[in-house]
């Protein structure tokens, strides 16, 4: 069988860091999935600090890592 046909999987997940509210690097994660299972935070409170509709939740920022440069300090 001609393997050519098979469809190819493309990940639609985004890369997280989890920052302070000081904005101190904390950790990274390949996913919100994978940053919610690691750090118990429900899901959805990760992606509304992410896109800005929440400033925090449980004591901690989220970014997604595109966006990291913004918070690094100088």
């Amino acid at each position: 069988m001609d393997n050519d046909n098979k469809p190819t999987f493309i990940s639609s997940s985004k890369e997280v860091i989890q920052l302070s509210l000081n904005n101190e690097f904390i950790g990274y994660f390949k996913s919100i999935s994978e940053a919610s299972r690691s750090t118990k935070i429900n899901i959805n409170n990760i992606i509304r600090v992410c896109n800005k509709k929440q400033k925090s939740t449980r004591g901690f920022n989220f970014v997604y890592k595109i966006e990291y440069n913004k918070y690094i300090t100088k």
